[in-house]
């Protein structure tokens, strides 16, 4: 056996076929060519993973967010109409007065009923909304 150049592939290997000068893969390739394609995807097939689902809540926080959808909804029906002065709109949203972070969340004394303009309004006039009582000072001061 001697090694020098296939005139197929080009590669330095071992020579089967002398007639041809062929490696061993390029010689089997022109010995079976209606193979040749399936040989290939045996070798190129790539290896099924099992798909990976990561979660977009973690569990703790998917654990406060059903809490708070229980009481928010209770709260909601207990009031039915928006607390901001001047609206009689039916209650769509609960506004945190307060933030919603940790505990907060499911606090309802922090909690005020409001319609969807309403906390709209809220929410894009901090300082008006301070003023009239919808909204408290986060950092507690």
């Amino acid at each position: 056996m001697d090694i020098d150049a296939c005139s197929a592939c080009g590669g330095a290997r071992i020579i089967v076929n002398k007639k041809y000068f062929l490696c061993q893969e390029c010689n089997w390739q022109r010995l079976h060519p209606n193979e040749q394609k399936k040989r290939y995807e045996l070798k190129r097939t790539p290896i099924k993973q099992k798909a990976y689902k990561i979660n977009q809540v973690s569990k703790s926080e998917s654990k406060r967010q059903s809490e708070y959808s229980v009481v928010s909804k209770k709260f909601k029906k207990d009031n039915p109409v928006c607390q901001v002065r001047g609206c009689d709109n039916p209650t769509t949203d609960v506004h945190h007065k307060k933030g919603k972070i940790g505990t907060l969340l499911c606090d309802v004394r922090h909690f005020l009923a409001s319609c969807r303009g309403c906390h709209s309004m809220i929410e894009e006039n901090p300082v008006w909304a301070k003023e009239q009582g919808y909204s408290e000072d986060r950092l507690g001061k």
